[in-house]
């Protein structure tokens, strides 16, 4: 294949696409072509890859201070410290990827 078939091919794709009016273009870029999205899909992208800011619950806020403050920590100490049950606030904290789950601390007497 010589250079003026290749030429042709960047061509024949660059009508194809354009014609199609897609979500991508070919574009000649630096000595190379690249496919670009198109400028008009622009906010909608940004959409998809903007992340949203977190909102925490008060609860939740509570439980990753306890944890960032006093860790190592247990569930069972975090529950001392804020005098009630923390299962659902630690347990989101988890599967957000905030803090780790560990075992449980082994207690002096323990073997």
């Amino acid at each position: 294949m010589d250079s003026s078939e290749i030429h042709e091919a960047i061509a024949s794709l660059q009508a194809e696409h354009d014609s199609r009016r897609g979500g991508f273009f070919l574009s000649e870029v630096a000595g190379g072509f690249q496919f670009r999205t198109r400028p008009d899909y622009t906010p909608w992208i940004r959409r998809l890859i903007d992340p949203k800011p977190v909102r925490l619950s008060r609860a939740a806020l509570e439980t990753l201070a306890i944890i960032a403050y006093k860790q190592p920590v247990i569930r069972t100490d975090v529950e001392h410290i804020r005098g009630w049950t923390a299962a659902a606030c630690c347990g989101s904290c988890w599967s957000a990827s905030w803090c780790v789950c560990w075992a449980a601390r082994r207690s002096q007497d323990a073997p």
